[in-house]
């Protein structure tokens, strides 16, 4: 049988970090409806480009992270899982579009949800920039 001690560990890092997942999920809303909201006519579209990341990491971190923790979760379950593999049996729970969200988890092989959540957003980084640098300017 598998020693509980690290499970334990991890669960109760994971706690401390909820927090901060929340809280980047709240700044990415907040940001969102600042933008949107109250400033949206005073921006120039050039403007609206750049504050986008100011909303769209801090979210796509904090969702990330809460995923992270359930993959490892699942992982915690006994199953002889990567976090990849984990991500995987998820998606097919998911529609088609889960497997898209869900595809930074292939490139990871860490257990540690702050790291996942940091590469997710990294990799969600350069998707915006290379959307607004290659096809924005086309449409």
């Amino acid at each position: 049988m598998p020693d509980p001690a690290p499970v334990i560990r991890r669960r109760e890092a994971h706690d401390s970090l909820r927090f901060l997942y929340l809280l980047a999920i709240a700044a990415g809303i907040t940001g969102a409806i600042y933008i949107y909201g109250f400033v949206f006519d005073d921006l120039s579209e050039e403007e609206l480009i750049l504050l986008s990341a100011l909303w769209v990491l801090p979210t796509v971190f904090g969702a990330y992270g809460f995923v992270a923790e359930k993959l490892l979760s699942l992982m915690d379950e006994g199953n002889d899982l990567s976090i990849a593999r984990a991500a995987l049996i998820w998606t097919n729970a998911l529609p088609v579009i889960g497997i898209f969200l869900l595809l930074p988890f292939l490139f990871v092989k860490g257990s540690n949800p702050l790291s996942i959540a940091f590469l997710a957003t990294l990799f969600w980084a350069l998707l915006l920039v290379g959307f607004f640098a290659v096809i924005f300017p086309l449409l």
